[in-house]
């Protein structure tokens, strides 16, 4: 008995996956969710400089914090 899958069934199945709406959907969401993230992040790494620069000089005003800062 035969049951293994002849190559003309594989390269067909082959190229109906590489045609199917599934794959270049899904491919546009994941592009679209990565730069979403991506965003995300650059919006949090914007949020916390700017909060270290907040404090920055927010530690200028108390005295002796250069003495503290060198231990």
């Amino acid at each position: 008995m035969k049951r293994s899958i002849g190559i003309k069934k594989i390269q067909a199945l082959k190229e109906a996956a590489n045609r199917s709406i599934g794959i270049r959907q899904g491919a546009m969401m994941a592009k679209m969710e990565l730069r979403a993230l991506i965003q995300k992040y650059e919006l949090i790494h914007a949020k916390f400089e700017e909060l270290d620069q907040t404090l920055d000089t927010l530690l200028q005003d108390i005295p002796g914090v250069d003495q503290m800062m060198d231990i």
